[in-house]
């Protein structure tokens, strides 16, 4: 009988990016979106956009790290239609890419832990209505400024509006030492 490690070891890397990929969002993450394109349909296109997020940790300035990222939000919202009315927007698309984001940079033995950690220095927080509503009880002047409202969901928010609050978190969380992806913690801890 032959031992099923064996397997997994040849394929380990293979496997645990099917893993993250699989594992990084629920079912409900995927319903939100209203689109015509299943839950592994997304997952395969994640998989195609990021990989397995190495070239993320060659950008080492926030300018370049936040390049790429947008850029790989554009890339998936580009997939999902031809026009513009028929894409997921700018929103959801960056919820996705920010959960797979974390994912890799999160799970031990996907990548090395030396570019996990320079991805979590600059990784950007998945934006949802509780994380927002979060920001806007923390922030409220600066979430306002952006135009981001009280009841905006995450399909309302602008590149613009997402580009400014990403930037006032990773402000805030330098304040204190750590990665913006701490804010996350926030969504464990809501008020239900």
């Amino acid at each position: 009988m032959k031992n099923p490690f064996q397997q997994i070891k040849k394929n380990r890397k293979k496997m645990l990016l099917r893993y993250i990929s699989r594992a990084f969002a629920t079912g409900s993450t995927f319903r939100m979106l209203r689109s015509k394109h299943k839950s592994d349909w997304f997952r395969s296109k994640l998989q195609e956009v990021l990989r397995d997020g190495r070239a993320l940790a060659r950008n080492m300035t926030d300018e370049h790290f936040d390049g790429h990222l947008i850029e790989a939000i554009r890339r998936l919202r580009k997939a999902t239609g031809r026009r513009e009315k028929e894409r997921i927007s700018f929103g959801h698309a960056a919820k996705l890419i920010n959960l797979y984001v974390k994912a890799l940079a999160l799970h031990r033995d996907v990548i090395p832990n030396g570019i996990a950690k320079k991805i979590r220095k600059h990784a950007h927080v998945p934006l949802d209505r509780i994380i927002l509503k979060r920001a806007m009880k923390d922030f409220p002047n600066c979430v306002s400024a952006l135009g981001i409202k009280r009841n905006t969901g995450v399909g309302q928010i602008s590149e613009e509006q997402y580009k400014g609050l990403q930037s006032l978190l990773r402000g805030a969380a330098r304040k204190e030492g750590m990665e913006p992806l701490a804010y996350d913690l926030w969504w464990a801890d809501r008020d239900e």
